[in-house]
């Protein structure tokens, strides 16, 4: 990295070395027990998920203060992150004549992460690293999600039509264990839904929907300690954060023809306590990155799929989603912004050699999105994947390229009084990946997916989509 003055003049130069080791660890029991005659099913599935990993970055950095004074200081950085999570639920479903169908169940999902950061300084004077006192630090975020649902579904000649509700509560604690202080963000949470389809004639049909969902902050967004791999900047969480909440409401047409699929939705969609990336600035014109919740935004438009086969060998799935954002909020750092934005997504795929093998090609393309500071936009690209089946299909070998292109990049305009910033991140998004896998003995899924009324309908009343 470097900062330069307008006449040329080299005034910070900074030189990183990072790299990152994660290791996982998943665990899955699960039971179905089908009833008599077809008249339903109970499920029970227990996951345990082990996760750790370390951030290893070394940083050189030299700085020029005037035409013969600079500095220079070198500092690594170590910041380990552990957690564990169970998750267990219990689902039955009861069917009834007439095709009726009631499903209900619970879920306990518990969570407990550690996130450490371990700065250094080196020395010049006495030849060796000491630690940063004043940000080296531990966080831990514990978190307990107990839910129940319900849903009643049935179809009849003319419409089908599902309703459901999920209530939730949630034990959030994230803990600061440097200092000792513990916050507590408990929160109960209700999601109702409705789901209404006409069938028409020729494989059509019509629906309306509606929907209530939550997006959960996680630790990277409460920590409030300073994660500092940049002196000019710094990046910290929010304790204080609250879950974002959706409701949604979509009206949509589909249709099967006899080579392609055309679905079309148009939605409206209500959010409130929005989590939001915000950019602080000082005197300075030092920056610093923490979240805060808007007040809400609105966005209404339209998303699109059509999927194509030309032949038995392949396939094609293109979407698009354009809606205009208005974005609102009451804090008097930030401002209200409005603008149209859309993305596309294309999906080729490719059956070779009886199905033993495919390719398969992912496009995709981001307009810039406002924020209540400017804008922010994801670079586009394409990725290339390949699996081959051996051994009677039970051995599968998957060799996937990320951004072949080495294209995909992220960057934010900032626009506040007195300063105008541009953000650049280029990160190693051109990755190959191999993968080998093997099935010992007859696999099956513990649970069969869940039967909607349209395929078409996004939301299951209160089903995993709004965990």
């Amino acid at each position: 990295d470097m900062i330069t003055e307008q006449a040329g003049k080299n005034l910070w130069y900074r030189n990183s070395t990072e790299n990152t080791d994660s290791r996982s660890l998943d665990f899955n029991a699960n039971y179905q027990w089908r009833f008599k005659e077809k008249k339903g099913e109970l499920f029970i599935d227990i996951n345990q998920s082990l996760s750790n990993g370390d951030f290893i970055g070394i940083y050189d950095e030299y700085g020029i203060i005037g035409a013969e004074t600079g500095f220079y200081f070198n500092e690594r950085l170590n910041n380990p992150e552990r957690s564990q999570i169970t998750t267990a639920s219990l689902d039955v479903v009861n069917r009834f004549k007439n095709e009726n169908q009631i499903e209900y169940g619970l879920k306990a999902i518990i969570n407990s992460t550690d996130r450490t950061q371990f700065r250094e300084i080196f020395d010049f004077d006495d030849a060796f690293f000491f630690p940063d006192i004043n940000i080296n630090n531990e966080f831990r975020l514990s978190e307990q999600i107990y839910s129940a649902y319900g849903i009643y579904a049935q179809k009849l000649k003319k419409v089908h039509y599902q309703l459901g509700m999920r209530l939730e509560q949630a034990f959030v604690r994230p803990e600061l264990l440097t200092t000792g202080e513990v916050f507590t963000n408990d929160y109960f949470s209700f999601f109702p839904s409705a789901h209404i389809v006409f069938p028409l004639r020729d494989k059509q049909e019509t629906f309306i929907s509606y929907s209530r969902r939550i997006d959960r902050p996680g630790v990277r967004n409460l920590n409030p300690f300073i994660e500092f791999t940049d002196p000019y900047n710094i990046r910290f969480g929010n304790p204080a954060l609250n879950p974002e909440y959706t409701n949604s409401f979509e009206i949509g047409y589909n249709r099967e023809l006899e080579r392609i699929s055309l679905n079309n939705t148009f939605y409206y969609r209500h959010s409130y306590n929005v989590l939001q990336r915000i950019i602080l600035f000082d005197e300075l014109g030092r920056s610093a990155v923490t979240w805060d919740n808007l007040d809400e935004s609105i966005n209404w438009g339209y998303e699109g799929i059509a999927i194509h086969r030309p032949t038995k060998w392949w396939r094609n799935v293109f979407s698009l989603n354009i809606y205009q954002m208005f974005l609102r909020t009451a804090n008097p750092l930030l401002q209200n912004n409005s603008g149209l934005i859309w993305n596309t997504k294309l999906t080729s795929s490719f059956d070779l050699w009886n199905k033993s093998a495919s390719v398969q090609i992912n496009g995709r393309y981001n307009s810039r999105r406002v924020t209540p500071q400017g804008f922010a936009q994801f670079g586009p690209a394409i990725d290339l994947s390949i699996q081959k089946s051996f051994l009677n299909k039970n051995l599968d070998l998957t060799i996937r390229v990320s951004d072949i292109f080495d294209t995909q990049q992220f960057w934010i305009i900032t626009e506040v009084p007195g300063v105008l910033q541009e953000r650049i991140y280029k990160w190693e998004t051109r990755r190959l990946f191999v993968t080998l896998n093997y099935k010992f003995g007859r696999m099956q899924a513990g649970r069969e997916p869940r039967k909607r009324p349209t395929q078409s309908a996004p939301n299951g009343g209160g089903g995993d989509d709004m965990m």
